[in-house]
């Protein structure tokens, strides 16, 4: 019973890692390498800044009103020292009903005067706001227009991840395919030892020609252990390209030869001029371009006035007594007001911005205009290259189809007794060389349409 729980356990295990393993596609690998990219999550969190800063930069010509409570308790009244006024004064009127003789009253006196109460309460409001002023307008479309410009730094990072995650996808296929071939190239050379093993038995062969055959099958052994191991690394380097755990496990579904075909006949116009509006790169660029533009206004617009307007309401009370105070006791004081601000020299603060927003401006157009030549360049590389690898496929699989009917003709003479088995040997290895580059002219022929789609910006 023990075993059998074991057995049973062992079988779910196995079952488990196997349904675990995930199978992809082309295009449900590069829509997970699109979901789980850190790069794009980044771009994400940058959009969110980018929204932030908009608001950030609208709060500066909204209305702000702030709210004043202050309280101040004077322990010691502030006093001023001034001269004795009272005494002259009362001397002067007492003099004047004659009731006193005139006399020299001497150099006044002086004595502390206080100025104020025990409790002193302010509550007020406070508005201000921005009228106008060309330099915050521009910065507002600048906002928006940075926004724009992280929305197509993102489309250029999913296209970037696709283009990543095909030439990651392909030399799996093609690795698959070579372990396919190599399957069947053993089955077949597995069915001719056999064979040849008969008629070795019944004195028709010699044993060297066991031996060499026996040989062949070993070195296809080898190289079929081989490809099981770059099937592994071209899997990892597709899992990084995903963003997939490279710790789980991880199969292709598409298949090679549904790639390849079609694409040896495929016509290519050499001739004819792309729109390169699909590249992603050109509209971040003009997408500079624009916030360069801006940011030139927005500099010049420095050089106008800019005008602001305030209003306040005040409530102050003066105690002595802070508790029994009535609402008459209230002083109101309320005042309207506006501000321009008129720049008349900066110390040339401005012209130096201005030149360099200009200079940079300019970089911006230069580089533009580069890029779409160098774009302009390698679509026609592109097209050219593909054009190439096209005639290499097309030459590789009529070799690789002689090399066929060759070996098959030389086993049949072996058979027959009117051929060797050193010309079937050698038929052999040239067939297994024209297979090899025949596959690899199909893989350099799916990336060279691959390079022709990127250039392309599809």
């Amino acid at each position: 019973m023990r075993k059998f729980i074991l057995f049973i356990t062992l079988i779910c295990t196995q079952g488990s890692t196997l349904f675990s393993q995930q199978v992809f596609s082309l295009e449900k690998a590069v829509e997970y390498a699109v979901r789980h990219s850190p790069t794009l999550e980044m771009n994400e969190l940058d959009k969110v800044d980018a929204e932030a800063q908009i608001k950030e930069r609208l709060a500066i010509g909204m209305p702000k009103l702030n709210g004043k409570l202050g309280y101040t308790y004077n322990i010691d009244i502030p006093s001023q020292p001034v001269p004795d006024f009272i005494t002259p004064a009362l001397y002067g009127v007492l003099f004047q009903e004659g009731l006193v003789e005139p006399f020299d009253l001497g150099e006044p006196e002086t004595f502390p005067l206080g100025f104020g109460l025990k409790h002193t309460v302010e509550a007020g409001l406070n508005l201000q706001t921005l009228l106008f002023d060309g330099s915050f307008l521009y910065s507002m479309k600048a906002a928006r227009e940075y926004r724009n410009y992280v929305d197509k730094q993102g489309q250029q990072t999913k296209y970037e991840i696709k283009s990543n995650v095909v030439k990651a996808y392909l030399p799996v296929l093609v690795a698959e395919k070579n372990k396919e071939i190599l399957d069947k190239n053993i089955l077949n050379l597995e069915n001719s030892l056999r064979e040849t093993k008969i008629i070795y038995e019944n004195g028709f062969a010699e044993k060297l020609d066991v031996d060499r055959l026996e040989l062949s099958l070993e070195n296809l052994k080898t190289e079929r252990k081989k490809i099981d191991q770059i099937v592994l690394v071209t899997l990892n380097a597709l899992k990084y390209q995903m963003g997939y755990p490279v710790n789980k496990e991880i199969d292709v579904q598409d298949d090679f030869d549904s790639l390849v075909v079609g694409l040896i006949a495929e016509k290519v116009d050499l001739e004819k001029e792309e729109n390169l509006s699909k590249r992603p790169e050109i509209a971040i660029i003009e997408e500079g371009n624009v916030l360069s533009e801006i940011n030139v206004k927005a500099i010049k617009a420095g050089y106008y006035p800019s005008l602001s307007g305030f209003a306040a309401h005040q409530q102050t009370l003066y105690r002595d007594k802070l508790f029994d105070a009535q609402e008459s006791d209230w002083i109101p004081a309320t005042f309207v007001g506006l501000n321009l601000n008129v720049p008349i020299f900066d110390g040339f603060d401005k012209k130096a911005k201005l030149q360099r927003a200009l200079v940079t401006q300019r970089k911006n157009q230069i580089q533009l205009e580069e890029f779409k030549r160098g774009v302009q360049l390698q679509v026609v590389n592109a097209k050219i290259n593909f054009s190439n690898t096209q005639q290499t496929a097309l030459n590789a699989k009529k070799t690789y189809e002689l090399s066929q009917r060759i070996y098959d003709t030389t086993k049949i003479k072996y058979r027959e007794g009117v051929g060797s088995s050193v010309e079937v040997m050698q038929a052999e290895r040239e067939m297994y060389t024209a297979q090899s580059n025949y596959i690899n002219a199909l893989y350099s022929l799916l990336v060279a349409k691959t390079d022709l789609e990127i250039a392309l910006g599809n």
